[in-house]
C-alpha cells in the first residue's frame, strides 16, 4: 500500500531525528542521519524540533556524570544469561539495539514527571516550518516555528558568508514591513527567541527572508544588503 509505506518512512525519519538528538544510534545510522542532516530539509527540521522539544532539560537539571560500570548493569540486567550461553540469534540481534534505546528513552523522560507534557511537547499544529532558498542563490536554510518553546529554530543547509558580514532573517507578515528577528550563523543551528506576540502573529503563508548585512546586522532595522533566500510558512 503506497500510502501506508510513505507513512512508515515518515515515522522512520521521526524515530531516527529523536534517537540522533539522543545520542543513542549506531555508528551506520548516525553516518545517515549525518547524511540526511545535509541532503533533507525536512529531517533537519525534524532534528531541531527534537532538540527544542529537550532543550528544558539543558536548564532544568543538572549534568551528572554516570558510573563507568552503568552500563554494564544496564546490559546486565536486560542480557542477563539464564543458561548455557547460546550463540545470539538473529531476533536478539535486533531487539538488543532498540531495547537500549527505549532504556535510554526511559531514563531521560522518567526526569519529566515534574513537567506538564503539553508544556514540553506542543502540538504539532502550532508548529511551522519554512525552506528559505533561492534559484540563484547557494544559500538555503530551514526555519521552524515553535510557539510553545516561544523560538525559531534555524538550521542552514548551504549556507556561507564573508567575515565581515552577517545573515540576518526577517518575518514578513501579509502586508507588513519586514521585522527582524535576529542574525543566524552561517554554518550552525541558530535558536532565536521569539515573543509571545510574535508568535502568535506568524500564519500559515507567511513569508521568511534571509539577507547579507553588515556585520552586527542592519543599521536601520530593514534589510539593506542583498536578499538571499525566501520562503513561506506551512504547517508541519
Amino acid at each position: 500500500m503506497k500510502g501506508t509505506s510513505h507513512d512508515d518512512e515518515g515515522e522512520d525519519l521521526e524515530m531516527l531525528a529523536a534517537e540522533y538528538v539522543l545520542g543513542v544510534l549506531e555508528p551506520s545510522q548516525r553516518q545517515r542521519a549525518t547524511r540526511l542532516l545535509a541532503t533533507n530539509p525536512g529531517f533537519s527540521a525534524q532534528v531541531e524540533t527534537w532538540k527544542g522539544h529537550l532543550a528544558v532539560l539543558d536548564v532544568e537539571f543538572i549534568a551528572q556524570q554516570p558510573p563507568a560500570k552503568l552500563k554494564a548493569i544496564i546490559e546486565d540486567r536486560l542480557f542477563a544469561a539464564t543458561g548455557p550461553v547460546r550463540k545470539r540469534s538473529a531476533v536478539s540481534a535486533f531487539w538488543r539495539p532498540l531495547a537500549l534505546t527505549m532504556t535510554a528513552l526511559f531514563l531521560l523522560l522518567g526526569g519529566l514527571y515534574a513537567y506538564d507534557l503539553s508544556r514540553l511537547v506542543p502540538a504539532a499544529g502550532d508548529r511551522l516550518v519554512a525552506k528559505l532558498s533561492a534559484d540563484d542563490s547557494a544559500f538555503s536554510l530551514v526555519v521552524v516555528v515553535d510557539p510553545g518553546l516561544r523560538e525559531l529554530l534555524v538550521t542552514p543547509v548551504v549556507a556561507r558568508i564573508a567575515e565581515d558580514r552577517d545573515l540576518e532573517l526577517w518575518f514578513i507578515g501579509e502586508g507588513n514591513a519586514p521585522v527582524s528577528m535576529g542574525l543566524v550563523a552561517s554554518e550552525s543551528p541558530s535558536r532565536l527567541p521569539i515573543s509571545p506576540q510574535t508568535a502568535g502573529r506568524i500564519l500559515d503563508g507567511d513569508m521568511f527572508a534571509l539577507s547579507v548585512e553588515p556585520s552586527g546586522g542592519s543599521p536601520t532595522g530593514q534589510p539593506t544588503g542583498p536578499v538571499v533566500a525566501a520562503g513561506r510558512a506551512t504547517k508541519l
